[in-house]
């Protein structure tokens, strides 16, 4: 085993040297961040009946609905991963609170 004589910042792992500078970038920084207002997260509680709703399911909805796709569309690409029944439900939800505002 070969060992380099490298010095370390006290409480860093193996891969920070001293001196060096990483820079941290994203892929996607002119687009807007995508999350759920409070009326869509109040109108997926409603129809789920239940407070306890798959935010990341609805947000893949979302996103899927500002790409222009239809439900049936929708519910082709997230039903390996989620229930039809719920993507629609998450469609319906998001659709009304899109039309109310």
């Amino acid at each position: 085993m070969v060992k380099y004589n490298v010095k370390r910042l006290p409480g860093t792992g193996p891969g920070v040297q001293v001196g060096k500078a990483i820079e941290w970038s994203s892929a996607n920084q002119d687009a807007p961040a995508l999350a759920l207002t409070d009326s869509e997260v109040l109108r997926l509680e409603a129809k789920h009946k239940s407070r306890n709703v798959n935010r990341a399911r609805a947000l893949e909805v979302k996103r899927l609905m500002q790409e222009g796709k239809t439900c049936g569309d929708i519910v082709k690409a997230l039903r390996s991963r989620y229930g039809s029944r719920m993507i629609k439900g998450d469609h319906a939800a998001l659709s009304s609170s899109k039309k109310r505002t």
